[in-house]
């Protein structure tokens, strides 16, 4: 009796690869359908260039960055950019087209200049009459307003970057 238990284990245990392995296949294979359709995901959503005055759809909103003041004096003696550096003031305006209320703020951009390095908003924003401050909008709702951002003199290179959400990768890049 152990003899024939033991023999219907042995012959058992390699049908039972043989499963396992045709399954492991099958994953593979629509692993490898669903890489090759990230791949086409990844190339179907290559950066597109936008810049200042168009109006993005972006995840549920229109972003338009209306006005770019390089080289923007900001009236205090004590706020002053770095040797080397401007401040740059980017006027934006965002209206929510999505059926949901939705927050914004000016801590969701970010600056980025021709060598590929981020900058956050100067942090005393007092001296804007028009600051770009946090908000709750509803269905259609708007919200205006500017920001300062450090930046290296006269580059050319800047880019304003969006990021909607801590939670997701997506963001939005418009040229300065």
């Amino acid at each position: 009796m152990k003899k024939i238990l033991t023999m219907i284990i042995v012959l058992a245990l390699p049908l039972a690869f043989v499963g396992c392995g045709s399954e492991k296949t099958q994953e593979s294979s629509s692993s490898s359908s669903s890489s090759s359709s990230s791949l086409e995901s990844t190339q179907e959503s290559k950066e597109t260039e936008y810049k200042v005055g168009d109006v993005i759809n972006f995840e549920g909103e229109e972003v338009t960055v209306t006005n770019v003041e390089k080289n923007y004096d900001t009236g205090n003696q004590y706020l002053t950019p770095k040797t080397g550096n401007e401040f740059v003031k980017v006027t934006i305006n965002i209206k929510n087209i999505s059926n949901n209320e939705i927050s914004v703020g000016a801590f969701e951009f970010e600056l980025q200049n021709s060598k590929g390095s981020i900058e956050n908003i100067v942090s005393p924003t007092y001296s804007l009459e028009d600051v770009f401050d946090n908000a709750k909008l509803v269905p259609g709702g708007e919200r205006s307003g500017s920001m300062i951002f450090e930046a290296p003199k006269d580059d050319t290179g800047l880019k304003l970057v969006y990021k909607p959400s801590f939670l997701s990768s997506k963001e939005l890049k418009i040229n300065l």
